[in-house]
């Protein structure tokens, strides 16, 4: 089964939150506008398309040099490569093919995710993102076309139709004519990475590599965990803290930009930790600050988080270990690095005075996944 190649550039996307962001220093391009900048929906940037990201990375890792005819026209799959005039590259794609890129045969959760390409096609959504060093801009990560079997594009009509799919769920008229491409232009700043060669000579450079269909096989295990109980009569169920798809996956992109594959345990910022995954429960403490020199008054700050938060972070962390070990037990972690299902979920330490996770990191050669008992957690 083929992997892919996830850009370390969109993992730090995905798990940097609003507030990470530092207004003052941002220079944007394409915008003079900087009330837009204190838009939060500009800045909600995680978790906003996991089904999409997985395709385009698969295509980017698989198909970065190959070809197809095009009525005689021989056409690149990844267009515009080498047209640095261009902010974003295009593929085009049997939709069948692209839901199998995003799913992997997990088609119980195609529904959920032609509603979100419904929705992007209806109400496209900007961003700020990266563009150069120290340099923003505001565009579209994605932009999503649908091509009908006789090869038209959806009309007005159908486009409104589509939207009332997912703005009032099964209630919208769905259109009668049959779609079978997908024409998807996506931001090259977040996948360039993948084209470029790395010391080896091959493509591919500064990325995470991870299963096919990631997001929908993180779902359908976190789903698997739930119904069977799997945590029920156990400390960790107890304590009261659920287990989130996007949490999961969050978790799992921030160790593995953070594990640099050396040493016996893995230490975590708490602070940066929980400001990327869970920033709602990073508080932040004003104090007033006297320079008798130069007789100003300044506000400083301080960011913390609570005890209580810090644990439940740690739970978190130990739920999401196990659940990507029980991905590996099933096969679905199959072609991905074992980061982090290389730790060891027993062994996850909070230190509040110090606001560090430390966790325990399992490197045998020949590592093979155990039988579970959530109740050996310390």
């Amino acid at each position: 089964m083929k992997n892919s190649k996830y850009p370390k550039e969109l993992a730090r996307s995905e798990t940097t939150s609003r507030r990470q962001y530092d207004l003052e220093k941002i220079k944007v391009n394409q915008s003079k506008d900087i009330e837009l900048l204190q838009k939060k929906g500009i800045f909600t940037f995680a978790n906003a398309y996991p089904y999409i990201f997985d395709a385009l990375a698969f295509v980017c890792t698989n198909y970065a040099t190959e070809q197809w005819s095009d009525n005689g026209n021989i056409r690149d799959v990844i267009e515009r490569q080498n047209n640095d005039t261009e902010t974003h590259y295009k593929t085009v794609l049997k939709l069948d093919t692209f839901m199998d890129m995003a799913l992997n045969g997990h088609n119980e959760y195609r529904h959920n995710l032609l509603n979100q390409l419904y929705k992007l096609i209806a109400n496209p959504e900007k961003k700020v993102l990266p563009f150069t060093e120290n340099n923003y801009i505001i565009t579209e990560p994605v932009r999503i076309d649908l091509i009908l079997k006789d090869k038209t594009r959806l009309s007005e009509n159908e486009l409104k139709q589509l939207s009332n799919l997912y703005d009032k769920r099964e209630n919208g008229q769905k259109i009668s004519r049959k779609l079978e491409f997908i024409i998807i232009e996506f931001y090259k700043p977040l996948f360039e990475s993948l084209f470029q060669k790395n010391k080896n000579g091959k493509l591919g450079k500064n990325y995470i590599q991870v299963p096919k269909a990631l997001h929908a096989k993180i779902k359908n295990t976190v789903e698997e965990i739930i119904n069977t109980g799997f945590f029920i009569d156990t400390d960790l169920e107890e304590e009261k803290v659920p287990l989130y798809v996007s949490e999961v996956r969050a978790i799992f992109l921030y160790f593995a930009l953070h594990d640099n594959r050396i040493g016996n345990y893995i230490t975590i910022d708490a602070i940066h930790f929980a400001e990327s995954c869970f920033p709602g429960d990073v508080k932040i403490k004003y104090k007033k600050q006297i320079d008798i020199v130069l007789g100003k008054n300044d506000t400083v700050y301080k960011k913390y988080i609570s005890k209580a938060n810090g644990l439940k972070i740690r739970t978190k962390i130990i739920k999401t270990i196990i659940t990507l070990k029980q991905m590996g037990k099933n096969g679905k972690m199959d072609g991905g690095q074992f980061i982090p299902v290389e730790l060891d979920e027993t062994k996850v330490k909070y230190n509040h005075k110090s606001h560090e996770f430390r966790i325990n990191v399992l490197r045998p050669k020949n590592y093979a996944f155990p039988i579970f008992n959530p109740n050996d957690i310390q």
